[in-house]
């Protein structure tokens, strides 16, 4: 992996923590009576902006392409994760076989593509 890869990676990878954040942030803000005038969702706000900075960024190194498998395989890990741990959220059975085509699209994709 070069150089200009790796960082482009560490950077989309660290993007897409931002966006854990503010999905976080979100979910509470949806738990709440206050909604959008709920601090959760008012402090996602700058940290979207942020993100979207970063975005442009990204898509400066890297393709679509490239950008989407990436976001797409650690945002299904870390939704996941953040569902079952701090939402007590299920996962049935067919969510399960989903999240699977969706890592072997991705495994795919980086073999073949």
């Amino acid at each position: 992996m070069s150089f200009e890869m790796l960082k482009s990676t560490v950077l989309i990878a660290g993007l897409v923590f931002l966006a854990l954040i503010t999905d976080y942030l979100v979910k509470r803000a949806s738990e709440s009576e206050a909604g959008y005038l709920s601090w959760y969702f008012i402090l996602s706000i700058p940290i979207v902006l942020l993100a979207a900075a970063g975005w442009l960024q990204a898509m400066r190194m890297e393709t679509l392409a490239g950008i989407g498998l990436l976001e797409a395989s650690i945002s299904i890990m870390g939704l996941t994760l953040m569902g079952t741990l701090l939402f007590q959220e299920s996962l049935p059975g067919a969510t399960v076989i989903a999240i699977m085509l969706a890592f072997s699209a991705v495994a795919i994709q980086t073999i073949w593509g």
